[in-house]
């Protein structure tokens, strides 16, 4: 079992957990043995258990808006890529808006 206790608080704790459930997941659907896909399914319930916390969507999008803010700092920074920058802004523009 991993636990996610230190150094952390409880909202990055969250996130290491479903970085790490979705990388798990990822893996095992690429395999093709019936265990594999049980242990997939099993993944995918422990992320529906995750994300049916009523504050992490909020939680989400609040650090999604904290992050779009600090890289709209960067525009007319002369050695950052402003097309790139554009992208990712406009990437996280469309999470926001849903």
């Amino acid at each position: 079992m991993i636990l996610y206790e230190y150094p952390f608080n409880e909202r990055i704790r969250t996130y290491l957990r479903l970085e790490h459930l979705f990388l798990r997941l990822r893996e095992l659907m690429e395999r093709t043995t019936a265990l594999d896909h049980h242990f997939a399914l099993t993944t995918l319930f422990e992320v529906m258990d995750v994300g049916s916390r009523a504050d992490l969507k909020s939680d989400v999008l609040k650090d999604l808006d904290r992050q779009r803010q600090s890289l709209l700092s960067y525009r007319g920074n002369p050695v950052i890529d402003q097309l790139v920058l554009q992208e990712v802004v406009e990437q996280l523009d469309s999470f926001l808006l849903r």
